[in-house]
C-alpha cells in the first residue's frame, strides 16, 4: 500500500495523528513531494498545530509557486484559522493562475461574504455569469441569492430564488442548478416555520434528487423527516428513518456520522436535548472534519440543556473556521454569532455577550422585520449597554 493510500485510510477512519506520522515518513523519503505536503498541511489544521500547517502550505508554494492548486491550498490554510485576509489573498492568486481551480473561486466569494465586503463577492459572482455556458450562468443566479440571505434580507433571497427558477425553466436548465435553488428555498421556509411552501420545495426535491443523487441514501426524505419532525408527527419521523437504515447497508464511517446527524435534529425539535447532543457529538465529523452545521445545533442543544460552557466551546471554534462548507448553511452561519451571544449571557459573561450580539446585529442590522432573534438582541444589548 502506498504511503498516500494508508494516510487517507488513517485519516477516514478517524485517526489524523496517524495519518500525519505517514506523510511525515513519506516527506523524509521524498522531501519535494507536494502531494504529501498538500495532504499533510490539512492534516496539520485536524490536530490544532496552525503553525506547521502553514510551514506545510508555504513548502507547496516554494515547490509549485506556477500552481492554482498551491494557493488554493494556503487559503484553504489561512481561512480555517479564521485569517480572512490571507485566505482571501491566496484565493485571490489561484484564481488568477486558473479561474475554476477546484472551486478557488467560490471560497474567494465566500470570504468577501465573510468579510461583509458584499461589492466584491458579487462582482466574482457576475464573472461567473458572463460564462456561455447555461450551467455556470444558473449557477451564479443561485450565488447571489447567497448575499441577502447572509444579511438576512430572506424575502430578497427568496424572490431571487423564484426568478432564478424561472430562467432555469427558460433555458432547459434541469440538473443540480436548479435543484440548488429549490433547496435553498427549503431551507429558508423550514427555518422560518412555513411549513406549507416548504412542502412544496419537498416535494420538488422529491422529484429531483432520486435521479440526481442516485447514491446518497438519505435524499429527499431529510426534507420530510425534518419537517413531519417539526410537525410532531413522529411516527411518519420513525417510518422514514426504518427507511433509510433498512437501506444503508454496511455503515461506512460517513454514512454513520450523516446518520446520526439527522438523528440528532430529530431529537432536537422532539425537545429530547440530551439524545441529540449525543447523536450530534457522533455526528460531529466527516473525514475527521468537523462540520459547521453539526457544530451549530449541538450548540443549540448545549443551550436548551443549561450547558452554556460547552456551548461556548462548540460554537467559539465553528466560527472560527471559515470555510465553503459554512456558507451552505447562511441563516446559520450568522445566527450562531447570536447562540454564542445567548450563551455568554447565561455565563455572566457580559462583555463577550455584548460583542457577540452586536457582531450578529452588524450582519443583520437591514435583516426582514419580525425576526426573533433580531430583536431579542437588540433588547439584551440594551440591557447590557445599560448595566456597563
Amino acid at each position: 500500500m502506498t504511503y498516500t493510500a494508508y494516510a487517507g485510510a488513517l485519516r477516514y477512519a478517524g485517526q489524523p495523528e496517524k495519518s500525519i506520522a505517514v506523510y511525515e515518513r513519506g516527506i523524509e523519503q521524498i522531501p519535494d513531494d507536494r502531494e504529501f505536503h498538500n495532504y499533510i498541511a490539512y492534516l496539520y489544521v485536524l490536530v490544532d498545530n496552525r503553525e506547521k500547517a502553514v510551514e506545510m502550505a508555504d513548502r507547496i508554494v516554494e515547490l509549485a509557486p506556477e500552481e492554482a492548486n498551491s494557493y488554493d491550498t494556503r487559503g484553504d490554510i489561512y481561512a480555517f484559522h479564521g485569517d480572512l485576509d490571507k485566505a482571501i489573498e491566496n484565493y485571490r492568486k489561484a484564481v488568477e493562475i486558473e479561474f475554476y481551480f477546484n472551486n478557488s473561486i467560490g471560497k474567494l466569494t465566500s470570504m468577501h461574504i465573510y468579510k461583509g465586503e458584499y461589492a466584491e463577492a458579487e462582482k466574482m459572482i457576475n464573472r461567473i455569469a458572463e460564462e456561455p455556458d447555461v450551467r455556470f450562468k444558473s449557477a451564479a443566479r443561485t450565488g447571489l441569492a447567497y448575499i441577502p440571505l447572509y444579511q438576512g434580507k430572506l424575502n430578497k433571497a427568496l424572490a431571487m430564488l423564484d426568478e432564478g427558477i424561472a430562467w432555469d425553466r427558460k433555458h432547459g436548465v434541469d440538473d443540480h442548478n436548479l435543484l440548488a435553488k429549490h433547496n435553498v428555498k427549503f431551507f429558508v421556509y423550514f427555518e422560518r416555520g412555513q411549513s406549507e411552501p416548504a412542502w412544496k420545495e419537498a416535494e420538488v426535491l422529491k422529484e429531483y434528487m432520486p435521479r440526481l443523487h442516485q447514491e446518497d441514501p438519505f435524499s429527499y426524505r431529510t426534507a420530510y423527516i425534518l419537517l413531519y419532525a417539526q410537525q410532531g408527527d413522529f411516527a411518519k419521523v420513525d417510518s422514514l428513518l426504518q427507511v433509510i437504515e433498512d437501506g444503508l447497508g454496511p455503515r461506512e464511517p460517513n454514512i454513520e456520522s450523516g446518520y446520526h446527524r439527522m438523528i440528532g435534529a430529530v431529537e432536537l425539535l422532539k425537545g429530547n436535548w440530551r439524545s441529540a447532543i449525543e447523536h450530534l457529538q457522533l455526528g460531529l465529523y466527516e473525514n475527521s472534519v468537523p462540520l459547521f452545521e453539526s457544530r451549530y445545533l449541538l450548540g443549540l442543544a448545549s443551550i436548551q440543556m443549561g450547558r452554556y460552557e460547552q456551548a461556548v466551546e462548540v460554537l467559539e471554534p465553528a466560527l472560527e473556521r471559515y470555510d465553503e462548507h459554512m456558507m451552505q448553511f447562511p441563516l446559520w452561519a450568522v445566527k450562531a454569532r447570536y447562540h454564542l451571544a445567548k450563551a455568554y449571557d447565561r455565563l455572566g459573561r457580559s462583555q463577550e455577550a455584548l460583542d457577540r450580539y452586536e457582531e450578529f446585529l452588524n450582519i443583520w442590522k437591514d435583516a426582514d422585520e419580525g425576526i426573533g432573534e433580531v430583536e431579542d438582541a437588540r433588547e439584551r444589548v440594551a440591557v447590557l449597554r445599560a448595566r456597563s
